[in-house]
């Protein structure tokens, strides 16, 4: 549904976050796989930056939760969009530090 753009990055993302507390590892890897490509899609031509800062708060609300699963999956999510030049900015580097 993301693909064909039926459904905003904004709403299905964090759902797909929220879904890393989940016990299956595969689901857990296929979620990060897809956070990861579309969070590359979306930032393909320009970045967007409603949607990055959306997700970067979202992501280190999440940092802030006792599920420490979910909080390192989400900081692995945080370290790759870095390593992948897109979210380069200070929010991001300091939360990684």
């Amino acid at each position: 549904m993301r693909t064909k753009d039926t459904v905003a990055p904004g709403q299905v993302l964090p759902v797909f976050l929220k879904l890393f507390k989940c016990k299956d590892k595969a689901l857990r890897k296929y979620l990060h796989a897809i956070i990861i490509a579309d969070l590359k899609n979306i930032n393909k031509t320009a970045k967007n930056h409603g949607i990055n800062k959306k997700l970067q708060n979202f992501i280190l609300s999440l940092l802030q939760e006792p599920n420490e699963d979910s909080a390192r999956r989400s900081l692995n999510v945080m370290i790759e969009m870095y390593k992948r030049h897109i979210w380069n900015d200070d929010k991001t580097v300091n939360a990684i530090w």
